[in-house]
This record gives structure tokens, C-alpha cells and sequence, in this order.
């Protein structure tokens, strides 16, 4: 089983096993939540669902791939499992954030043209989110070029024996934080201009404004970054990696889970509200005033 615990403490083995059942319960719950919205948005042509239909969609496969990416984590470390582990939870983590970034944008520069006349199709929207993907996955390259993730045994101060663990390898020993500093830092810098964007936009009344589902889901992945990289960082060197995978697997759950949380919930009450409730939006009353308005 698992060398994650110096002392190999079997205590892993059940905490595996909880959070494996767990994960793969919300993953089964998120791919049925996206069959729904496909049902919705391309059958039913529930119009709060295809006004965000790509974004929410992607929201949903990126959230079910995050989970998917924990499972590498489980067991005892391996060269393999040591070197798919960045590229299989990192891309869906920057994959989140990217959406948010650009629904953030095109809601920005939607609400803000004339008339809410200029638009953005799924072709462009999914081109921006590989745009904005790419510096991720060039500094992921390199990464990989100079300093490898492997596994091998080590000597631990304060241990007797040495253990197998997920160590830096490649041309340059130790770098693996360096690169993974860099890479939180283009995030971090994506998820600040986001939230940039949907400041400027939370005040504008819209049906559909998605601003304030937008700025929770930034905010809380914020909020988070800022407290649980430190707190991984410290438990690394540490060497407490029995706390650090326990703390890691949460911080995964938590950020995809809330994020669908502040998407999901909101949309279904909306829907709801609108076959119970149904209203013109205002804005399309007045498009619909202005037929010169076109172009």
C-alpha cells in the first residue's frame, strides 16, 4: 500500500478508501448533472441554459476531470504516478479558471456593447480558453524538460529508514516549487483580472448577468489558493505527507465542488423561477423597441 506515512501507519488505507468512494460519487453526480444540461440546452431549449451553454458545459468537464486527475495521487508513489500526477490535475484546475476568465470577458464586453448586439459564439469562447491554456502548458513543458518529477528512495532527517517518494529529477534536481510557484502565480494573475471584469459588470441589470455566480466561484478559488498553498507548502517540508495528501484531497473536492455548487445552484432555482415566474428582461424589451438597432 501506500509509503506516504514514515511510520507507515495503516490510517492511509481507510482515509484512501473514504475519499475514493467519496470522489467517485461526485464524479458520477457531476456527469449526470452535465447530461441534464445537455437534455435542457439542446432538446428542451431552456434558454437560461443555452445563453451559457458551452461555458457551463465546460465548467462541468472540467470539474469531472479534476476529480479524475486525484485518483494518481493514491497508493504508493511511482516514476509514473510521480510524473502523470502534474499533467493530469493541473490542466483541469487552469482549464476552470480559464472559463471563468472568459465567460467573465465575453459577459463584459456583451453587457457592455450597444444593445447587447455584439456576441460571442462557442467556436471563439472555446478559443480563448486554449489561448489562455497555452502559457500553462509551455511552462508545464519546460518544467518537465529541466527538472522531471520521478520517484526514488530518500533519506529523511529524523527517520531511520529511507522511503519512496515523489522527488525532482531531470537535468536540474529541485525544482519542482519553483515551477509550481510560476504556475500558481499565471493563475493567480488570470483569476485577478477576472475578477476585475465581473466588478466592472455586477451592477448591470440583466436576466442573465452572470457576474455574481462568476465573482464567487473567483473569489472562493482565491481565497482558497491564498490559504491552502502555504499550508501545503509547510507540510511538505515537513515531510507530514500522510496530513499533506489528506489536506490536498480536500482542497481538490472543495474547489471543483463549490465552484459547481455556485454554477448549479443558482441555474436549477433560475429555471424554476422562470417557468413559475416568467418576465421580459427589460434590456430586450428595449432591443426589441429599436429594430435599427441591428448591426
Amino acid at each position: 500500500m501506500s509509503d506516504e506515512g514514515y511510520d507507515c501507519s495503516l490510517s492511509i488505507i481507510p482515509a484512501m478508501i473514504t475519499f475514493g468512494i467519496v470522489t467517485g460519487l461526485l464524479i458520477i453526480f457531476y456527469f449526470l448533472l452535465g447530461i441534464v444540461v445537455l437534455i435542457l440546452g439542446l432538446c428542451i431549449k431552456v434558454e437560461r441554459i443555452t445563453v451559457g451553454f458551452v461555458y457551463i458545459l465546460t465548467i462541468t468537464f472540467a470539474a469531472i476531470m479534476g476529480l479524475i486527475s486525484t485518483y494518481s495521487f493514491y497508493g504508493k508513489p511511482t516514476k509514473v504516478s510521480c510524473g502523470f500526477q502534474p499533467w493530469l490535475l493541473g490542466p483541469p484546475i487552469m482549464l476552470l479558471i480559464s472559463t471563468l476568465f472568459v465567460r467573465a470577458v465575453t459577459q463584459f464586453i456583451e453587457l457592455r456593447s450597444q444593445y447587447g448586439v455584439l456576441k460571442f459564439n462557442a467556436l471563439k469562447f472555446l478559443a480563448c480558453i486554449v489561448i489562455l491554456n497555452t502559457p500553462f502548458i509551455i511552462i508545464m513543458v519546460v518544467w518537465y524538460i529541466v527538472s522531471t518529477p520521478t520517484a526514488q528512495w530518500v533519506k529523511i532527517d529524523g527517520v531511520d529508514e529511507k522511503h519512496y517518494i515523489c522527488v525532482s529529477g531531470g537535468l536540474v534536481e529541485g525544482l519542482t516549487w519553483v515551477f509550481f510557484f510560476i504556475l500558481v502565480g499565471y493563475a493567480g494573475i488570470v483569476l485577478v483580472l477576472s475578477a476585475v471584469f465581473v466588478f466592472v459588470t455586477r451592477s448591470i441589470k440583466t436576466k442573465y448577468n452572470e457576474a455574481q455566480t462568476i465573482a464567487l466561484s473567483i473569489y472562493n478559488l482565491v481565497f482558497v489558493g491564498i490559504v491552502a498553498v502555504p499550508v501545503l507548502f509547510v507540510l511538505h517540508l515537513q515531510h507530514s505527507l500522510l496530513a499533506y495528501w489528506i489536506l490536498l484531497m480536500c482542497i481538490i473536492l472543495y474547489a471543483f465542488s463549490s465552484t459547481m455548487f455556485f454554477h448549479y445552484a443558482p441555474l436549477f432555482v433560475g429555471i424554476v423561477k422562470d417557468v413559475l415566474f416568467p418576465q421580459e428582461d427589460d434590456h430586450d424589451t428595449k432591443v426589441k423597441a429599436r429594430p435599427d438597432a441591428e448591426g
